[in-house]
């Protein structure tokens, strides 16, 4: 299905998401996905685990659809995120060792 959206305001894409819209959804993704991955890369030294930190990221991105702010940074909203998920797989880690 190919996805009209590309061209849309991220602001208009988050609203979108927020009303179930799984186009708007893969729109911010592939917006966002490639600098994601950079910046998970830079931290987590391992491309299987950046994979999974992305693919997580994005999961809890689609579960919290609705308590994104579309006023505020997406950008800086997914890094969070992003960031938060691999110091608490980081920290579970340690607490192994």
């Amino acid at each position: 299905m190919e996805n009209n959206y590309n061209g849309f305001e991220e602001k208009k894409l988050i609203l979108l998401l927020k009303k179930n819209d799984r186009m708007a959804f893969n729109a911010l993704y592939n917006r966002h996905v490639t600098s994601l991955r950079y910046f998970i890369i830079r931290m987590a030294k391992s491309p299987e685990l950046t994979d999974d930190i992305i693919h997580d990221t994005f999961i809890k991105i689609w579960e919290n659809r609705l308590l994104i702010d579309a006023n505020l940074s997406f950008k800086t909203f997914l890094f969070t995120i992003a960031k938060r998920l691999l110091f608490n797989l980081f920290k579970g880690q340690s607490m192994k060792n």
